[in-house]
C-alpha cells in the first residue's frame, strides 16, 4: 500500500502565473499547504483565490519583489510566523534582461544579480539553517537550460544562471547529509504569458505575426513544440516529495532535447 505524502509547508516565488503558478498548483495537488508571492497584489491574491478553488489547498498570497532583500525577508519571516517553518522552497524569478556582451549596461548586470544570485544567497542563507535542523527539506530553482549551454544572445542570464548552478551544486553537497535536497531545472522555451509578451516585441521589431515567432522558437526544438508550465510544475512537485530524497545537486532539463551538452 502507497505511504501518503504528508502535508508540508511550500513557498513558491513568483507563482502570480506561468511557471510559478504551475509549480504552486501542482504542489497544493500533492496536498501541501501553499505560501505563494508576487510583485503584483491583484495578480498574487487572484491567483491565490484560482488555487483555493481548483485544489482545495490552503493557500496565501504575498505581496514580494524579490529583487528587495528587505522585503525577501519580511516573506520568510510572515510564512514562519504563520507555520512555524518552510519544508519546501520553489525559487522562480523574471528573466535577466537579453542581449549580447558587448551591449550589455552597468544597469543591465545589476538587474540580473537581482533576480537571479542575489535572492539565491539570500534566501539559501535564510531557510537552510532551519531545514537542516528539521533534517527534512526539499528546494528547487528554475534555472535555463542557458546554465549549462550559454547563449551570447544572453550574455547576462547565461552568467547569472550558470553561478546559480554552482552554488545548488556546492550547497546540495553539504544539505545532503542533512536531509536537505537542492536542485535545479532548466525549461527552455515555455509557453507562458511572459514568453508571448517576448513574442509579441519581436514580432513588432521584425514586422510579422506573434504566433509566426512561437512557431520559430518551436521549430528550434526537437520537439518541435514550446513545453507547457504544467510540464516543469510535475517535475517540481516529484523533487519536492518524498520520492525525489535521493535526488540532489541534479541541473535537470526540460527542453524537448533543445540542449545539445549533456
Amino acid at each position: 500500500m502507497e505511504r501518503a505524502q504528508k502535508k508540508r509547508i511550500a513557498l513558491v516565488t513568483a507563482a502570480s502565473r506561468g511557471i510559478g503558478y504551475a509549480c504552486a498548483e501542482a504542489l497544493a495537488q500533492q496536498g501541501n499547504v501553499i505560501e505563494i508571492c508576487s510583485r503584483d497584489r491583484d495578480r498574487i491574491e487572484g491567483a491565490a483565490k484560482r488555487l483555493r478553488e481548483t485544489t482545495g489547498a490552503q493557500v496565501c498570497g504575498h505581496v514580494c519583489d524579490i529583487r528587495d532583500p528587505e522585503q525577501n525577508e519580511q516573506l520568510i519571516e510572515a510564512v514562519l510566523k504563520r507555520h512555524g517553518r518552510i519544508d519546501i522552497f520553489v525559487f522562480n524569478s523574471g528573466s535577466p534582461p537579453s542581449g549580447r556582451f558587448e551591449n550589455a549596461t552597468e544597469e543591465d548586470w545589476k538587474e540580473g544579480r537581482r533576480l537571479c544570485m542575489q535572492p539565491t544567497i539570500q534566501f539559501l542563507n535564510l531557510l537552510l539553517p532551519s531545514m537542516e535542523a528539521q533534517e527534512w527539506g526539499r528546494i528547487v530553482f528554475i534555472n535555463s537550460i542557458f546554465g549549462k549551454e550559454p547563449d551570447p544572445g544572453y550574455a547576462v542570464s547565461s552568467a547569472e544562471r550558470a553561478a546559480q548552478l554552482a552554488l545548488v551544486k556546492c550547497t546540495a553537497r553539504t544539505s545532503a547529509p542533512k536531509g536537505v535536497t537542492i536542485n535545479a531545472i532548466l525549461p527552455g522555451y515555455v509557453d507562458t504569458p511572459l514568453v508571448r509578451e517576448y513574442a509579441a516585441k519581436e514580432a513588432v521589431t521584425r514586422n510579422t505575426k506573434t504566433d509566426s515567432i512561437l512557431a520559430e522558437w518551436a521549430d528550434m526544438i526537437p520537439r518541435k513544440r514550446l513545453a507547457i508550465p504544467d510540464e516543469i510544475g510535475s517535475l517540481v512537485a516529484m523533487l519536492a516529495s518524498d520520492a525525489g530524497g535521493n535526488i540532489s545537486g541534479a541541473a535537470i532539463q526540460s527542453d524537448g532535447a533543445m540542449l545539445r551538452g549533456y
